[in-house]
């Protein structure tokens, strides 16, 4: 086993990663302005990821060979610069750090709204992520995870690093902060009571279950170089739909659901829908055996049953 540093372990999936890797074995570093989960093997540093002196010290202390990189600004419309500086210079010093300190290797957590209008579907790693003509369709967080994903990979070109990039899609479950549809549609479900969207139905996305999330995750630190083709991974669900069609799923694994959704898209839905395609996962199963083991509908009844329950489910 080994010390792995998780940037922003207090979040979702941060916190997630954490539990599963000191549940192997693993000693954990959790780097973040919150602390993380309070749990054996797990310790926490108190820092910001724009901060690299104290990025390096934490790893330096602690003895850190691994790293996963989940620090992101996800609002990235209500203040561009913040999300400009925490998800493009914050990837920039922790691949710095990766460098200075010898990493054994990282992953960095992407996203797929750093691909631009889908112009396939499935959507491949090689999808474009830019045009001359405009800028990301997916606003400004789009753009500062295509920035930090070129970054990246500019690195390990150009001075042997190892890192790899994991490109996620609209992760749900137990703890999640976002909304995207999915999350009040369970709560009223569990509350007992009704949900109405005045639109919005025609949004679609390619929900992930988190636990499917960290397991691509650990798969991409933890596999062999020498097997490896690529540095960029599609993790995802491998299934788009829209958020009418996610209702009708509730309403299927939970017959009382008393679910309304009009038609249409709201806000910024309009540019952001134009980067929701479906992810094509054939590299990550063929490089990384990735398997997503929660479909959509396994997904919400577990997502359910936690919720009721009070807790997270099992992570096995």
């Amino acid at each position: 086993m080994t010390t792995v540093m998780v940037t922003g372990g207090a979040g979702f999936l941060g916190s997630t990663l954490c539990r599963l890797f000191a549940e192997r074995g693993d000693d954990v570093v959790v780097f973040d302005q919150r602390p993380g989960p309070n749990a054996p093997r797990i310790r926490t540093r108190i820092g910001p990821v724009h901060d690299l002196s104290a990025l390096v010290r934490a790893i330096r202390d602690h003895g850190v060979r691994r790293i996963v990189h989940t620090v992101a600004i996800l609002d990235g419309e209500e203040n561009p610069y913040a999300t400009y500086l925490t998800n493009v210079m914050g990837a920039i010093n922790v691949i710095e750090a990766v460098r200075l300190e010898r990493i054994e290797r990282a992953v960095l957590i992407s996203s797929e709204a750093a691909y631009h209008a889908t112009e396939q579907n499935p959507m491949n790693e090689d999808h474009r992520i830019f045009r001359s003509s405009e800028g990301s369709p997916g606003g400004h967080y789009g753009a500062s995870k295509a920035a930090a994903d070129l970054i990246a990979l500019t690195y390990a070109s150009q001075n042997g690093l190892d890192l790899r990039v994991v490109r996620l899609s609209s992760l749900y479950g137990p703890g999640m902060s976002t909304s995207m549809y999915i999350r009040p549609m369970v709560e009223g479900v569990v509350a007992g009571r009704p949900v109405r969207f005045e639109s919005g139905g025609d949004m679609r996305r390619d929900y992930t279950y988190y636990l499917d999330a960290a397991q691509g995750v650990m798969r991409a630190l933890d596999a062999d170089p020498a097997r490896l083709e690529h540095r960029v991974f599609n993790i995802a669900s491998g299934r788009t739909v829209t958020v009418s069609e996610l209702a009708e799923i509730v309403r299927r694994v939970e017959p009382q659901a008393d679910i309304t959704v009009g038609p249409g898209l709201t806000g910024n839905e309009a540019s952001l829908v134009r980067t929701r395609g479906t992810l094509d996962l054939s590299c990550a199963e063929r490089e990384l055996g990735y398997r997503p083991e929660y479909p959509l509908e396994r997904g919400v009844r577990v997502f359910i049953d936690a919720l009721r329950e009070g807790e997270r489910p099992s992570a096995r």
